[in-house]
């Protein structure tokens, strides 16, 4: 494994739900999002593998859902025994870094499924990106809700349990900061949570959901090598 590598989880991660075989939960608040804006498109999935391989038995599989809707789908990850073990069962995977990544195309939609928050430089990634979008393409970011009622309850009494790879925190607010130095606009955003009782609590969206998903677009084409 390279240096840069050294700090994955990989198959370590307690985070593996049960296996649901090739179930699909289509009505989990992630899936539902990036799959709309996936349908019929070419996409390029970042982070697929999700630490470990055996995701590919889970129903909440990302990456399972796109290849379902998708015209056409790439995977990219860093975790290269994952990579590996899924290229031996037919996936279309690549091994490589999210922050430094070339393609010889542009994708219509290119999907960071709770991945940003495991990076350590921002500004290569979304590079990267911008480097395979047209005014036409789709940045599908999805993340970690840091005002999630639980956790800002956790935090007024000790410290919030964070996965080992997390590097950051990101809200709407700082994604748009963000995205605006690279020449990219948030579109549109919502809350979303897999935890059927958070979805009733009376709380505002922003405390009551887990997570957030956004898409982003370009503003113009000058920074993009693919028009």
């Amino acid at each position: 494994m390279k240096s840069y590598e050294q700090h994955l989880i990989g198959t370590n991660s307690k985070n593996v739900p049960k296996s649901n075989q090739n179930e699909v939960d289509w009505d989990d608040p992630k899936i539902s999002y990036v799959t709309n804006r996936c349908r019929g498109k070419t996409v390029l999935d970042l982070g697929c593998v999700q630490h470990d391989p055996a995701w590919e038995n889970s129903k909440r599989w990302l990456h399972k859902a796109i290849k379902l809707v998708a015209k056409d789908v790439t995977g990219l990850d860093l975790y290269k025994p994952g990579v590996d073990t899924l290229v031996q069962k037919g996936y279309n995977i690549v091994h490589g870094n999210a922050e430094h990544f070339v393609f010889d195309k542009a994708f219509d939609v290119i999907v960071a499924g709770d991945l940003i928050e495991h990076l350590s430089n921002f500004g290569n990634f979304l590079e990267s990106c911008v480097s395979h979008m047209s005014t036409e393409s789709k940045l599908i970011i999805c993340t970690p809700n840091p005002w999630h009622w639980h956790r800002v309850l956790r935090a007024t009494f000790k410290d919030v349990p964070v996965n080992g790879e997390h590097t950051c925190w990101l809200c709407p607010t700082t994604l748009k900061q963000l995205a605006k130095r690279y020449n990219l606009r948030v579109q549109h955003f919502e809350y979303g949570s897999s935890r059927f009782r958070d979805k009733f609590l009376p709380l505002p969206k922003r405390l009551r959901h887990q997570s957030w998903q956004a898409e982003l677009q370009l503003v113009q084409t000058k920074m993009s090598r693919h028009n």
